[in-house]
């Protein structure tokens, strides 16, 4: 992971064929010190119309019930302040915290 990122994560979107069948777009979901974003592949790269089909599908999903998040607690070492964070949802709100070592 990258100083600055608290997420990273890969996915497969599954899209309907021209010929009936199906194909996979890999993408991966990460943040920038918590804002985040989707990043696909510039290796083959979908055309922008299905990056658009994409992250709108991505992002309805993820907040089809926004109030039902897990709690989860997860840290991190912030090379820029030389010190741990811990950071995620207790009782669904979220929360970043500065931890000494």
């Amino acid at each position: 992971m990258l100083a600055g990122s608290f997420f990273c994560a890969a996915f497969i979107a599954i899209l309907p064929g021209d010929n009936g069948g199906l194909f996979g777009v890999p993408l991966e979901c990460s943040d920038y010190y918590a804002r985040s974003g989707l990043i696909f592949s510039s290796d083959n790269a979908p055309p922008e119309a299905v990056k658009d089909q994409i992250a709108e599908a991505f992002w309805v999903l993820l907040l089809l019930d926004p109030d039902d998040v897990a709690d989860y607690r997860a840290t991190m070492y912030h090379y820029g302040i030389g010190m741990m964070i811990e950071f995620g949802i207790e009782s669904g709100q979220p929360f970043i915290l500065e931890r000494e070592e």
